[in-house]
């Protein structure tokens, strides 16, 4: 109680407003004698003595329901607590979509893998056998990418350095175009069958496309879009949010799902590494259970408080 009181002491004065956002009964209080700071107080007792989702998440969200009469207590909540946080603990609808979903990246990533490979080796033969080759695809590249005149040097190590960081197993379009730029009869072999490597490129882009848009993942990127929306044009507190998978996913289907998760997020032109920092307060956790407890003061009356059950465990 002690430090919900400090946090909004500032506006006292909103106190019906308060006591309607929580959801508590403010009739009485309007007619009551006594100063505006013993009203709030009541509210609040009221709100704990209620017992409905007594946490700071529901303080955050009534700051933002009232943001001209809460804007400055909010301020002092976020910097009491830190940024707020959320559990998504069912982000595929089901256990059978989830495993889906799982099995889909273990097989886009085994088959990338051997692509990738069969590009790099590919291209190296290639600049090995054609001395000019390494400076048509460097200056290429500086034209596709919209890269400073000379970042890419002509030999192979660099450019495929470079290129690095703009490809992966669930966007690989990059060394599509390149392949069909300089490596359009270039085949691989599979079990004794011959395949070109851009149709296999292009086959694995829209299988991977085929996943980004269906409705299994379609529904993660719902539920990111409802917490961090009302955050896009300001990067200050950004929420946690931990990811609570239903079964447990290896360390590789693990790292696929933060890159698509990334992908699926915004990009915005003025900040560039905008997907990047909210990426960071992410966490994906496979098939466990995380138990958060919000402790409104560290103080021998919030224990006490606690026991009597006017603060909660949260699942999340």
């Amino acid at each position: 109680m002690k430090a919900v009181m400090k946090i909004f002491q500032s506006s006292d004065y909103h106190y019906l407003t308060i006591g309607t956002g929580l959801g508590v009964n403010t009739a009485d209080l309007i007619e009551m004698q006594g100063t505006a700071n013993t009203k709030l107080h009541l509210v609040f007792q009221r709100w704990f003595d209620a017992d409905r989702d007594v946490n700071w998440d529901t303080l955050i969200k009534l700051c933002d329901d009232f943001p001209d009469q809460l804007g400055r207590a909010k301020s002092i909540l976020l910097a009491y607590i830190g940024s707020p946080s959320y559990g998504i603990t069912t982000p595929f609808k089901s256990k059978a979509n989830e495993e889906e979903v799982c099995k889909s990246f273990d097989e886009l990533y085994k088959r990338f893998f051997d692509l990738a490979d069969s590009f790099n080796k590919s291209l190296q033969e290639k600049i090995e056998h054609n001395s000019q080759l390494a400076t048509q695809v460097s200056e290429w590249l500086i034209k596709q990418m919209d890269w400073e005149y000379g970042s890419v040097e002509s030999n192979l190590d660099d450019i495929l350095r470079k290129i690095h960081p703009y490809y992966d197993f669930i966007d690989c379009k990059l060394l599509l175009d390149m392949s069909i730029k300089f490596l359009p009869d270039v085949t691989i072999t599979d079990d004794g069958v011959t395949y070109k490597l851009v149709d296999e490129l292009y086959s694995h882009n829209r299988m991977s496309k085929r996943l980004c848009t269906s409705n299994t993942v379609s529904t993660l990127q719902k539920l990111l879009e409802e917490h961090y929306k009302p955050l896009y044009k300001s990067m200050d507190n950004l929420p946690c949010i931990n990811i609570h998978l239903q079964t447990r996913w290896n360390h590789i289907s693990i790292r696929g799902l933060y890159k698509l998760i990334e992908k699926l997020l915004p990009q915005k032109d003025k900040q560039p590494k905008y997907r990047q920092l909210i990426i960071k307060h992410i966490t994906i956790r496979s098939k466990c259970v995380v138990i958060k407890l919000y402790i409104l003061d560290i103080t021998a009356d919030s224990l006490i408080e606690y026991a009597r059950g006017k603060l909660q465990f949260m699942r999340q």
